[in-house]
């Protein structure tokens, strides 16, 4: 005569993600002129962009500012840029991902 009852919660978990983007024309069309990573649900962000001689050119400690592809108030050349990401991801369940990407952007300054 004795009944047990128990539940189950199904907990869906996509896998966290860090977008960065492989190029961008910051030439004021509207289209691609910003430099951004893409994620959700991020942590103590930071990214480094470089150029070509292992300058500094651009650093953020916010996903949400990205780079417009200026140093030093000017405008960079056309060029391959490296750029090194290391952030924090918030899982669903409260555990933390943490992700640190190098990869290559390039600069496009087209204009039509």
């Amino acid at each position: 005569g004795c009944s047990y009852r128990d539940s189950i919660l199904p907990v869906s978990e996509c896998e966290p993600y860090l977008y960065i983007p492989t190029a961008f024309s910051p030439n004021d069309d509207g289209l691609n002129d910003i430099f951004l990573v893409v994620s959700d649900h991020v942590q103590h962000f930071n990214m480094k962009i470089f150029n070509k001689w292992g300058e500094l050119v651009f650093e953020s400690n916010s996903i949400q500012n990205g780079w417009n592809g200026r140093f030093k108030s000017m405008e960079c050349p056309e060029d391959v840029y490296a750029c090194i990401v290391s952030c924090d991801v918030q899982l669903t369940y409260g555990a933390i991902r943490h992700f640190a990407k190098k990869s290559t952007l390039t600069l496009f300054r087209k204009y039509e």
